[in-house]
């Protein structure tokens, strides 16, 4: 079991704060009644939903939809935060792009001959980048 948990994205878990975000937004603007038992077993809700996710964009919504709909919330309140769920998802989208691209780098510069560096030290111009190291004695 320990191996299968291991092997999961730990990203899936994150993707759970947004629609515990909106439910608990929704919650207080409903005016509605939540313990912090309810409020516990919505967050748990909302990873056991996510980890299922899969990484595109516009995911957010759909895992939205099902939290809502198995805690009981009236998934009306999605429609009309859609607008803002557009704008998070693609910062989200832009995060997850730079942490894989910095993720990619790291691994092949620590890999023998995997880094091309000359290529990687010129910008889009095909100018040299002068790296500078300071060494404070």
């Amino acid at each position: 079991m320990l191996k299968v948990i291991g092997r999961l994205n730990p990203i899936a878990f994150f993707k759970g704060i947004w629609p515990v975000l909106l439910s608990v937004f929704a919650i207080h603007i409903l005016g509605l009644e939540y313990t912090a038992a309810q409020y516990a077993f919505l967050v748990v809700l909302a990873v056991v939903v996510s980890v299922g996710t899969v990484g595109v964009p516009g995911t957010a919504t759909i895992t939205a939809t099902a939290v809502f709909a198995a805690a009981g919330l009236p998934v009306e309140v999605i429609v009309l935060l859609s607008p803002i769920s557009s704008i998070v998802d693609m910062a989200r989208t832009a995060t997850n792009v730079v942490g894989a691209a910095t993720a990619a780098t790291l691994v092949a510069a620590t890999e023998e001959g995997q880094l091309d560096r000359d290529a990687y030290q010129q910008d889009a111009g095909g100018k040299d980048r002068a790296v500078t190291t300071t060494q404070s004695v």
